[in-house]
Parts: structure tokens; C-alpha cells; sequence
């Protein structure tokens, strides 16, 4: 597998994904802040953009990391994950290190521990430094016994608390109370009988807030096994060059400031309406995001819209395109509309039509 951005270098569109062997993820969440439903909802919650208020501009780039620090972030993480129940084989991090090429797309490789059940593989995305491990040897297991939600919310928040104590994420970026839950299933049963859909591995998904606005370009996930023991960690995206003063995040970069909102949303619906006709709307909502394809850019929050476009076919069935991502600025009138033609996997999923 090889990517150009990474899974982060985005926020939507996530299809439902075939994981291999009879097992896929679906996703949904009681947050509403990230996800999709077969319904439409708002991305964040409404806000209508009023005259005269502000929003905080900022400047984002995709962070350049050493072999060295990458090699300590892998390790920070498979500790974050095994969380005392096994050590890493730092002889076998230190050589796969060693092979790391900052210039190349994509990088993998497995690691052993000392409780010789566990076998962990790591992944990172150079480019978008989205760094991933999972314990495959876990995830292999189909126990009888299953946790639930609530319990599987509660671990997730420890592993939370675990990636800030490793330092691989900052607590006030991140509020485990709004992750999108997914989950990871696998059909199990004999080919004379019916398959049982079971969940295999919650997984709980964060994109970075700045100000209270989500940003689509860096985020989290945590894996939890169906036995109640962290599977996957994922961390990772661009990085902002930013200072919190006041419980507020101000830029540090001559470029960043204070900008007006001047644009209503109301305006801007109709706006979206007149230049995208015969669209069905997923998700609205404020959100800072990246443009495609750029190491830098100076960013601010602008409402951002997940649409088909549907058309009819001549049986009369609707007729659901791929998904689109347009967002339009609210701080200069009639600008034109950033289009993001990137749909990687993240934290959400496309609507399920059938």
C-alpha cells in the first residue's frame, strides 16, 4: 500500500472498506462532530456567521521528520499501545529505523514483544507523518465475550491520556468526549450455517480542534479490541505554528492574524445551492482544512460542505455520484470556493446508499 498525503491529509470521504476475510468497518458516533449518518447532519454544530465577529487565521505545514525521531515517536506509540503488558523489541525498532528514507512515500514493518502473543505492525506516511501500529496478533482473536460502548469509550480515553503522558499529542488539542466511534467487524460462522457479524475492534477517531473548530488535516485514533485491550493507535497530520494565550491559539507566524467574518451561512447555503444544483448534502460545518497538494498554507475557518450529486436514471432510481468536498471563505465575499479532489480514509464514511 503506498499513499502520496496519508489518510489524514483530508477529511472525508471514507467508503465503507473491505478489511480482507470477511471483515469490514462501518462507522457512526453519538458525537456528530466528524461523521456521517444516512442522514444529513451539520459537521459542527450551526453557527450562523454574524457580522463583525472574528475568526483566527493560521499557518499549517506538514512537519519533516528525522529517521531518529521518527524512530522515537514508533517507540513512544508501541509503549502508548501494549501499556505494560509487553516491551517493545528495541533491537528490532533500532535496525528498522536505520532503513528509514525521509524521501520515501511509505514505510512499514513489524515488531515483536516479550509476551510472544502480540505482534505489532507499524506504518507511517512520510509525507502527511501519520504514524500507525497495530497488534495483529490480537487482532486475529475472535473471544466469545464482547465489551461494550461504554466500556470501550473509557479505554479509548485512557489511551488518550497515555499518547499526552508519551507526549505524542497535546491534551487541549484533542477532547476524547467528541470522537467518532467506528467499528471493525468480521463475519464468523460454517459455510451450512449463517454468519455472525460480530465487532471485532471499536474504533475511536479525534480530529485536532483549534479554537473549537475542528482542523481536517491531523487527528488520532485508538483501536479497541473486542476483549477490552487497545489494538491500533494512529497519530499524525500538519502541525500549526501556533501559541495558546488565554486559553485561546494565536499564531506565531507573521502570516497568521484576526480576520471579520463577513459572510452569513445562510448566504452561503445559497450559494452552494445555486453552484451545485441537484446535490444532496451530507455534512456543513466550520473547519479548517489544508489545501490539496501544498507543504505550507495560511488557513482559517470556512465552511465546509460533503455532497453527491444525484441524478435519476431512466428506471427512475436515483443515481448517487462520488462524493465532493467544496468549502467557501466567510471572511471575503464572493471569493472563489476552495475544491478538494482528495477522498482518503478518515474519520467518517460516505453515506450508505443502496
Amino acid at each position: 500500500m503506498t499513499t502520496s498525503r496519508g489518510a489524514f491529509k483530508g477529511y472525508l470521504v471514507t467508503m465503507i472498506l473491505v478489511l480482507g476475510s470477511g471483515c469490514s468497518e462501518q462507522q457512526t458516533s453519538s458525537a456528530g462532530l466528524d461523521r456521517l449518518d444516512t442522514a444529513p447532519r451539520a459537521l459542527v454544530a450551526a453557527q450562523p456567521l454574524k457580522g463583525g465577529s472574528s475568526v483566527v487565521k493560521l499557518v499549517a505545514r506538514w512537519p519533516k521528520r528525522t529517521p531518529g525521531e521518527v524512530a522515537q515517536r514508533m517507540k513512544s506509540l508501541g509503549t502508548s499501545l501494549l501499556a505494560g503488558r509487553g516491551a517493545l523489541d528495541n533491537v528490532g525498532l533500532q535496525a528498522a529505523s536505520l532503513k528509514f528514507r525521509p524521501d520515501a512515500e511509505f514505510w512499514a514493518f513489524d515488531n515483536g514483544n516479550v509476551d510472544g502473543r502480540s505482534r505489532l505492525h507499524f506504518t507511517y506516511h512520510v509525507k502527511s507523518d501519520d504514524l500507525r501500529v497495530e497488534d495483529v496478533g490480537l487482532l486475529e482473536q475472535i473471544s466469545p465475550g464482547e465489551i461494550d460502548e461504554a466500556t470501550a469509550r473509557s479505554l479509548m480515553k485512557e489511551a488518550v491520556g497515555r499518547l499526552v503522558a508519551a507526549g505524542l499529542v497535546r491534551a487541549e488539542d484533542y477532547d476524547p468526549t467528541g470522537a467518532s466511534l467506528a467499528w471493525r467487524r468480521i463475519g464468523e460462522g460454517r459455510k451450512d450455517e449463517n454468519v455472525v457479524d460480530k465487532i471485532l475492534e471499536y474504533r475511536f477517531s479525534l480530529l485536532r480542534q483549534i479554537n473549537g473548530v475542528p482542523f481536517a488535516n491531523a487527528g488520532i485514533r485508538v483501536g479497541v479490541h473486542r476483549t477490552g485491550t487497545v489494538s491500533s493507535l494512529r497519530v499524525g497530520g500538519a502541525e500549526i505554528l501556533s501559541v495558546r494565550q488565554g486559553g485561546l491559539e494565536t499564531p506565531t507566524d507573521a502570516r497568521g492574524g484576526v480576520v471579520t467574518r463577513v459572510v452569513a451561512r445562510a448566504d452561503i447555503a445559497l450559494r452552494f445551492g445555486q453552484e451545485f444544483p441537484n446535490a444532496k448534502i451530507w455534512t456543513q460545518g466550520l473547519m479548517y482544512a489544508m489545501r490539496d497538494d501544498v507543504e505550507e498554507d495560511v488557513i482559517e475557518p470556512k465552511e465546509h460542505f460533503l455532497f453527491t450529486r444525484v441524478s435519476e436514471s431512466p428506471d427512475g432510481t436515483k443515481v448517487f455520484a462520488p462524493g465532493e468536498r467544496v468549502s467557501y471563505s466567510t471572511t471575503e465575499v464572493g471569493a472563489p470556493p476552495t475544491v478538494h479532489n482528495r477522498t482518503v480514509s478518515a474519520p467518517v464514511r460516505a453515506p450508505d446508499v443502496r
